[in-house]
């Protein structure tokens, strides 16, 4: 991990430092579980791929991030991410990201090498009213390839004093699967959501 903070303008609070640029290149190991392929030979590793992250704060509420994937067995990149996102703390937030994810074989013409397997486009977002006792936020899933709308998920909640309570709509369409739900939500304060 490496951190970059600067001292905040007036604007942001009089002497409080904020990251500026987050850099982490990671990987994980488990013990009893393979966590990367190769899908050409099946050679398998208690490695994940390797992950390198970079996110930029052009301003407190406003961030840009880069996240790639890189599959050391395949000795590829496996998938990339860029996204944009904006808070504003009460009066709202917005997030729009890009996803794409390759996966490694012999193709129907025969040639061996690197197949995009998904391609996304993601916008997510929320807002609360009513001095924060309202709030809602909605996510969408474009998928490019299939040219469809795969994911949809909207919350409505209400915030009190003692919990708060919530209404999800949720609805999934991947190819000839298709799953529509709604979920009642509801936490206590000082305990686990239910």
């Amino acid at each position: 991990n490496s951190r970059l903070f600067r001292k905040s303008t007036d604007e942001e609070g009089e002497g409080a430092q904020r990251e500026v640029l987050l850099m982490r290149i990671s990987q994980d190991y488990s013990f009893n579980r393979d966590l990367s392929i190769n899908t050409l030979s099946g050679e398998t590793s208690s490695f994940s791929p390797i992950t390198a992250l970079v996110r930029w704060w052009a301003r407190h509420n406003l961030s840009a991030e880069l996240r790639l994937r890189y599959n050391h067995l395949d000795h590829a990149m496996d998938s990339e991410s860029f996204g944009l996102h904006m808070d504003h703390g009460e009066s709202g937030r917005l997030s729009l990201s890009y996803i794409r994810a390759r996966t490694y074989g012999v193709s129907q013409t025969g040639t061996t090498g690197p197949t995009i397997a998904s391609e996304q486009l993601r916008l997510a977002g929320g807002f609360r009213m009513l001095e924060g006792k309202m709030s809602v936020s909605a996510a969408f899933d474009w998928d490019i390839l299939r040219d469809e709308l795969q994911n949809r998920r909207l919350i409505l909640g209400w915030n009190t004093s003692c919990g708060s309570f919530g209404l999800e709509y949720s609805a999934r369409d991947i190819g000839t699967y298709e799953d529509d739900q709604v979920r009642f939500l509801f936490s206590l304060k000082g305990s686990t959501p239910f």
